[in-house]
């Protein structure tokens, strides 16, 4: 009989993965055992077991687990849970867990679940991938309250210094669920806080952090402050710098910014899309560029006077820069910053377009995609502390499933591991994978020249 590679390594793939739950199902039951014989027995009144499932990357393991009557907190637990941080039934090892979600955060849920399930042991479902990723967005919306509450009560946690610090905040409309026919959009709001630019050809952000939500624009503002001074020493920075489309939203309340700049890119966009003539348009341009604003207001008022006609878009944007008038001249030429520290660089502000893109954008809009507010809010929340690089702490918070075996035969004799692994491992003696066979895996049984190579390597 021929055996193609893509079919053996299936099967090998898939008797590796169930070797490996019935190894993390007798090391629970071990610890299980071992926890109820050292148990405070005063204190915790032996109940009954209950059996519950964990998804691993290696599939489903299913066992069973003592539970236990506190006499002190006058409730039942499972001391076994307690011990590996295993908080809820059904759920997912952190390692899964995480697994899942970043694959959320690069492709759509349907795909990010066939993706896991190909890749791993376990069968996931997307919609227990969007399950996944609504609880742990949940978990970073919790930490934002708790920031927002610790910032309203005046609780310093932030700890970070830096002299300058440059903020930008935007928005990007998404396609709503509300009504199928029309469409609706809503705008999630997006903000970015750095410290400056690496000096490398690819001028990275240094300490690059992002926020999303789709709070009201005071809301948001305020928990993006919050969520600021949660990582720095706000009164200690001597120069704030922010940068905005010219939205009215985009403001900090209780921070004394040095500068408030209108995002240039924007700003050349609405002179290039609402001045036809060419030579006018060069004029305001420069005279910005040379810091005379009221002469390139004059131009725009000029060049509206000479239409035959009155142009509501025009008048609007003639608000718009006289609104935005303080703002209009980039900032490192108002503004003279300190000598920045070794290995980084001051350059033109301006990133958030980039930012909205790469977060939001190529995830979360085009291909037809109508979004719940919840959902949406939750995505972006998750995609921002993946780039925040704490991600894994969120995960850990509702996942978290951590096995710290022995490393030395000390700890093996105190946790009295009498495994057949373990004597194999001690003594010499015994067969390590003669558990799987005593329980039998279907493909070691099979009569095809897989389960044949198998049998004869686990009897070696």
């Amino acid at each position: 009989m021929e055996v193609n590679f893509e079919g053996l390594e299936k099967e090998v793939f898939r008797f590796c993965c169930e070797m490996g739950q019935k190894i993390i199902e007798e090391i629970l039951l071990e610890q299980d055992l071992k926890i109820m014989n050292e148990r405070n027995k005063s204190r915790f009144r032996l109940k009954d077991t209950k059996k519950t499932t964990i998804k691993t990357i290696l599939g489903e393991v299913t066992y069973n687990r003592r539970y236990y009557f506190d006499k002190d907190k006058n409730e039942y637990c499972f001391l076994l849970d307690d011990m590996m941080n295993i908080n809820k039934r059904g759920l997912f090892s952190g390692t899964i867990a995480e697994r899942i979600v970043r694959q959320c955060i690069a492709q759509p849920y349907r795909k990010a679940a066939d993706t896991i399930s190909e890749l791993t042991g376990q069968d996931i479902s997307h919609v227990g991938a969007w399950k996944l990723v609504q609880q742990v967005g949940c978990n970073i919306a919790a930490k934002e309250e708790e920031n927002l509450s610790d910032m309203k009560r005046g609780i310093k946690l932030g700890a970070r210094k830096t002299d300058v610090l440059f903020l930008e905040a935007d928005g990007v409309w998404l396609k709503m669920q509300k009504n199928k026919k029309k469409a609706p959009k809503a705008e999630l709001k997006l903000g970015t806080v750095y410290e400056g630019w690496k000096d490398t050809e690819r001028h990275e952000l240094v300490n690059k952090k992002v926020f999303a939500g789709f709070e009201s624009a005071s809301k948001f503002m305020l928990k993006f402050e919050a969520y600021i001074k949660s990582i720095y020493r706000i009164d200690d920075i001597n120069i704030k710098l922010l940068n905005g489309d010219g939205a009215s939203w985009i403001d900090f309340e209780s921070m004394d910014m040095t500068y408030r700049q209108l995002d240039q890119y924007h700003l050349n966009m609405e002179i290039t899309k609402n001045i036809k003539n060419k030579n006018i348009r060069k004029l305001v341009k420069k005279n910005i560029r040379n810091k005379k604003i009221d002469k390139a207001l004059e131009y725009v008022e000029a060049y509206i006077n000479s239409e035959d006609k009155y142009n509501e878009d025009l008048e609007n944007f003639y608000k718009y820069l006289v609104n935005n008038k303080e703002g209009l001249i980039s900032y490192n030429k108002k503004i003279i910053l300190p000598e920045p520290p070794k290995g980084m660089v001051y350059r033109r502000m301006g990133v958030q377009e980039n930012q909205n893109c790469t977060l939001v954008t190529m995830r979360m809009k085009h291909r037809r995609m109508r979004w719940s507010e919840s959902g949406a809010a939750n995505l972006a929340k998750v995609i921002c502390s993946s780039n925040n690089n704490d991600l894994k702490k969120f995960i850990n918070n509702e996942f978290g499933f951590q096995i710290t075996l022995p490393d030395n035969e000390e700890e093996i004799n105190a946790l009295e591991l009498k495994t057949r692994d373990y004597i194999y491992m001690k003594d010499g003696k015994g067969n390590r994978y003669a558990e799987a066979i005593n329980q039998t895996l279907p493909i070691i049984n099979s009569s095809n020249i897989i389960g044949q190579i198998l049998r004869n390597i686990i009897n070696r």
